[in-house]
């Protein structure tokens, strides 16, 4: 990734559900690893993947640096743009 400024950036996706980036993870901390290993059931139990802030594990809440909703989301967070033609 295009991402020196934050280094160790983790992506988490998954067909038909939001997709998370976090950034400034240290793979020697094993803080950051459990934390990234109690986000997964989290996001695989939550409808779309879709988790609120305080759903995250307390340092994955400020270490975000993108939440992207799947092509077809149902989640009224998600405008459909309207393309003039």
């Amino acid at each position: 990734m295009s991402n020196c400024g934050r280094p160790c950036v983790v992506s988490l996706s998954s067909t038909g559900r939001f997709s998370y980036i976090f950034g400034d993870l240290e793979s020697a901390d094993p803080t950051h690893t459990k934390a990234l290993n109690d986000l997964i059931p989290r996001y695989l139990a939550a409808p779309e993947g879709f988790l609120h802030r305080h759903e995250r594990p307390q340092f994955l809440r400020e270490n975000i640096l993108g939440r992207l909703p799947p092509q077809e989301s149902s989640s009224d967070l998600v405008t459909a743009l309207k393309v003039k033609r």
